[in-house]
């Protein structure tokens, strides 16, 4: 008959418990990949109270459709669709990035604000920007703020991003149509 150390027992439970959660993770990932939701991931790049620039990752179903708009007639939008990432065609990404920039230059007297927006899908990227001149007493914060969480949101669903000026821009990503 074998005797078991304590620390072996202890060992082997750690491990069997380790399998029962990655399989359980592994069952989560994918039931959100077969569930009407998406998954969005924002970095922030770049900080700074004259400048922001933010990265995000909109992980969703291959060959999804994600349209910005603004909430401004007129106020132009981008839209593209994913593509499959390599090596895992059930998955599909969109980059977007956001630059804000408060640009001051005293030798050219120049108080300017910077916005630029891109989209990058499966083979096309797209990009929209506006350059001003600075509001009177305001700072950068005043005029642009990202409210775009990491997080999943539903398919279909108007999600707001963020705010320009007084234009705010909202995310709305269209699952693919059902193969049969």
């Amino acid at each position: 008959m074998r005797n078991f150390s304590t620390s072996q027992v202890a060992l082997a439970l750690m491990i069997g418990m380790a399998a029962i959660f990655a399989l359980g993770i592994s069952h989560a990932d994918e039931e959100r990949r077969s569930s009407n939701r998406f998954r969005v991931t924002v970095t922030d790049v770049i900080d700074h109270e004259d400048s922001v620039v933010k990265q995000i990752r909109i992980d969703v179903k291959p060959d999804a459709r994600a349209r910005i708009s603004s909430d401004r007639k007129g106020g132009g939008g981008l839209s593209v669709s994913a593509g499959s990432v390599d090596n895992r065609p059930e998955q599909g990404v969109i980059m977007v990035t956001v630059l804000a920039d408060h640009v001051e230059w005293t030798a050219g007297n120049v108080n300017a604000l910077k916005f630029l927006m891109t989209m990058h899908g499966n083979s096309s990227r797209v990009l929209m920007s506006d350059t001003g001149p600075m509001v009177a007493e305001k700072q950068l914060n005043d005029l642009f703020a990202v409210s775009l969480k990491s997080g999943t949101y539903e398919y279909g669903t108007a999600v707001p991003i963020l705010r320009f000026r007084n234009t705010t821009f909202s995310l709305t990503i269209a699952a693919p149509a059902s193969k049969p």
